[in-house]
């Protein structure tokens, strides 16, 4: 049902679940979604924190040490049967886990109404069983230079556009895993920022077609040597990794669960690294 905007070779896929250099990520991520309802359920859901029932692992939040060990389970898993990354249902569920914390802190001190926000699409992403992909990593430029300072600004993703109902934001975030398999996008700082960055302190929930997002797929297969002109991409397994080019995507208020607070961004890293490595530890 999605818009196609995944492009590879620069050519338009036109369904990732056929295609050569997608299918086998989609098939994978679909397993876990079987799993659920085996007897490998105990590994592949959990109660949910909002409703009590029976849901996903990748839809519910990670609550106690027996939750983390429930994940990094089924990442191992996951690998096993696949033996690829499971991006879809790791990274975006990750930072949707530190953005729970986060804007309750946030929502502590300052006022602000983020945490509802999140809670409100926890449940969205509960009810509908979404896949979600994590963007962290941004393109950066010049490492040695601030986000404000770089020569071109879309190498960090960034707010273009306050308005009264959302936000518009460009930029690019790349090396992002398990996209083609994925229906939304949890966009979070790639890094720490000052007052001097507030720009970049923004962390939205898009879905993976929407409007001014363009979605170029890198993974090149083990076999193959000669490097695209202009690309520096990974080659390995059937994990699927991707640049994303957001060009005026426009954030409704709803999906906006930082804007500015840069005070908080730092908090965001440090938060998602304590989850993921333990996963990561277990592929």
């Amino acid at each position: 049902k999605m818009r196609p905007n995944i492009y590879k070779w620069g050519k338009l896929i036109e369904d990732p679940t056929t295609h050569p250099a997608t299918y086998l990520h989609v098939q994978s991520v679909a397993a876990s979604y079987n799993h659920s309802f085996g007897e490998k359920a105990p590994i592949y859901t959990k109660k949910s924190h909002l409703t009590g029932e029976t849901a996903h692992r990748w839809n519910t939040l990670m609550m106690s040490a027996e939750d983390i060990v429930g994940n990094a389970n089924m990442k191992r898993d996951q690998y096993r049967h696949s033996g690829t990354c499971q991006g879809a249902t790791c990274a975006g569920w990750t930072g949707l886990n530190v953005l729970w914390e986060v804007t309750a802190q946030m929502d502590k001190d300052l006022g602000t109404s983020y945490h509802e926000r999140v809670k409100q699409y926890f449940r969205h992403v509960e009810d509908n069983a979404l896949a979600l992909a994590g963007a962290i990593t941004d393109a950066k430029g010049n490492r040695a230079l601030k986000p404000s300072q770089q020569a071109n600004k879309m190498s960090n993703l960034h707010v273009v556009e306050t308005k009264s109902d959302g936000i518009v934001i460009s930029g690019y975030k790349i090396q992002i895993c398990g996209v083609a398999a994925a229906h939304e996008i949890i966009a979070v700082p790639g890094s720490g920022y000052g007052e001097t960055e507030k720009e970049f302190c923004l962390a939205v929930a898009v879905p993976r077609d929407a409007q001014g997002l363009t979605i170029v797929e890198t993974r090149r297969p083990s076999d193959e040597r000669d490097e695209e002109e202009g690309w520096d991409a990974p080659k390995a397994g059937n994990i699927t990794q991707a640049y994303l080019l957001f060009d005026k995507v426009f954030v409704p208020n709803a999906r906006v669960l930082m804007n500015g607070e840069c005070k908080y961004s730092g908090q965001i890293i440090g938060n998602f690294a304590a989850l993921y490595r333990g996963a990561i530890g277990h592929c």
